[in-house]
């Protein structure tokens, strides 16, 4: 989205959305079709994949799932 402001200057904005509704009667969505954020493409600070919901995997680490929505 491009709005100008003036002769000399004009405001730019990007946006992105996205929504993963499970398939039928399953509750939650496929792992692997999940929604993940981090590392140096998508969002600096984090980890690859680390913002995202987790769980706590069995060996006491946090494991990021993924959710539905961005």
């Amino acid at each position: 989205l491009f709005v100008p402001l003036g002769h000399r200057i004009t405001l730019a904005g990007r946006g992105l959305f996205g929504w993963l509704s499970p398939n039928g009667n399953e509750l939650e969505s496929p792992i692997t079709q999940r929604y993940y954020l981090g590392g140096p493409s998508s969002h600096r600070g984090f980890g690859f994949g680390r913002l995202a919901p987790q769980v706590i995997g069995m060996n006491g680490n946090r494991v990021p799932i993924g959710g539905d929505g961005t």
